[in-house]
């Protein structure tokens, strides 16, 4: 189990996203982090630079494989 996870501000996950940038888990998301006892990271609304890779393999997919389109 990884020690902590990045989360994209889901709705299964996030029941709230309060004004300081903090996120209010749901309840069935808090009760599955207290058994797994993971830390969770919220990446930033709207801002896809927190995901660092993810998105820049976004970009290169899109590019090469998306032409088309």
């Amino acid at each position: 189990m990884p020690q902590s996870i990045l989360y994209d501000n889901t709705r299964i996950v996030v029941a709230k996203i309060l004004g300081d940038g903090q996120c209010r888990r749901t309840q069935a998301f808090a009760e599955l982090q207290s058994y797994y006892l993971f830390e969770d990271k919220f990446g930033h609304p709207a801002k896809g630079n927190d995901k660092g890779k993810v998105e820049g393999l976004v970009s290169i997919f899109a590019l090469r494989f998306c032409r088309d389109f």
